[in-house]
């Protein structure tokens, strides 16, 4: 169950987060954060607000964190396009391949060269703990080109 923003810890500090990326409208963060128009306007208002905002905003710039957003929700809009285009048998084979690869690439399965081979790298991130590792790992596996391209 949500905590409201009175017991939730820190959540003036997410919500000053949230303002910097603009990500969010300011109607959607009212609502989030079960704020009035007023209280929300009130808020963000504040001197302190507005610094936490603006520190926010440069950590957020020199990360890179707001490109990295904008690239994701543009590739989440086409993602259906991309979904259909691979599987389009009309559609031209090369073209396939290309949307196929490139489902797979946001999926978290990309084609690994190194040296000039090719070969198949699968990424598995989780927030469990596998064999005594703390959480929220990433795992790669390797496939050597021999291997993934082997008969079946």
């Amino acid at each position: 169950m949500p905590k409201t923003p009175a017991v939730r810890e820190n959540w003036v500090e997410e919500m000053a987060f949230e303002v910097a990326l603009g990500y969010f409208t300011p109607e959607d963060l009212q609502l989030k954060y079960e704020l009035s128009p007023a209280h929300y306007d009130h808020i963000v208002g504040l001197p302190a607000f507005r610094k936490a905002t603006a520190d926010y905003r440069r950590e957020i710039d020199d990360e890179g964190i707001a490109f990295r957003l904008r690239a994701r929700k543009a590739a989440e809009e086409v993602l259906d396009e991309i979904y259909a285009a691979a599987f389009d048998r009309t559609e031209d084979l090369k073209d396939r391949l290309k949307a196929a690869e490139m489902l797979c690439k946001y999926a978290g399965f990309e084609t690994a060269k190194a040296d000039g081979e090719g070969g198949v790298k699968l990424q598995i991130f989780t927030n469990l703990s596998l064999n005594g590792s703390s959480p929220q790992q990433t795992y790669t596996i390797e496939i050597p080109n021999d291997v993934a391209s082997a008969p079946s």
